[in-house]
This record gives C-alpha cells, sequence and structure tokens, in this order.
C-alpha cells in the first residue's frame, strides 16, 4: 500500500517528509473537486475520535479524520479538507490515478479477489 500525505506537518517526528507548502497553488486547479470527493470515499474506513485540527490556523477542521485505501493507495480525508482550502497538490501519480480510475474495473477485481479469498 502506498501512503499520500507524508508532509512535515502532519507528521513532525519525520524530518525527511517535505512540507505541505511546497505544493500549494496560488489558485483552484481542473479536477481539485474531483480529487477532493475521491479523497472522502474509499474502502476499509478507520476512524479516528479525535478532532483534528489545521496545522497552520490550529483551528478545529469540522470533520472526524477517516483513513481509507483503494487497494493500492492509503490516505486520509483531511487531505480534502487542505485541498479544498489551500490547493494543495499531491503526488501527480496518485492524482492521475484518481483521475484515471475506472470504479467498475476496480469494484469486479475486488469483489474476484474476496472471492477467491473465501475459497482458499
Amino acid at each position: 500500500m502506498i501512503i499520500i500525505g507524508k508532509y512535515k506537518e502532519l507528521c513532525p517526528s519525520s524530518k525527511e517528509y517535505p512540507s505541505m507548502k511546497d505544493f500549494f497553488e496560488e489558485n483552484d486547479y481542473s479536477d481539485k473537486y474531483k480529487i477532493i470527493k475521491y479523497l472522502k470515499t474509499g474502502d476499509n474506513p478507520i476512524v479516528s475520535t479525535g478532532c483534528p485540527r489545521d496545522v497552520f490556523t490550529q483551528e478545529n477542521i469540522p470533520m472526524c479524520e477517516i483513513l481509507y485505501d483503494d487497494g493500492i493507495y492509503a490516505w486520509s480525508n483531511i487531505l480534502a479538507y487542505y485541498i479544498e482550502k489551500y490547493n494543495l497538490r499531491l503526488p501527480k501519480e496518485f492524482e492521475q490515478h484518481i483521475l484515471n480510475k475506472n470504479k467498475w474495473l476496480y469494484l469486479i477485481i475486488r469483489w474476484m479477489f474476496m472471492a477467491l479469498n473465501e475459497l482458499c
């Protein structure tokens, strides 16, 4: 699984991660809202009971943090907040994965994988 969201502001104990600020766009970008929508959904949700805070303003973010995956990538729905508020750009490969993803094909493959696991 490839983890998305490794930024020094979100993982302060890790000094090798880049700053989110390096990936902020000045203006909205194309497909921003498709990416946000995708980040708010996914499989295998893991919900955190804590109230997340904006790492720049220290204000509460009005949502619970949920970790998702799609079988290839894993991410926190909090990334959608930073995209919406600060125009954060995610790694190009992940953005392309989101935009090119054929949801039906993924669901069929996932169903087949689950069916095979039940047989074994």
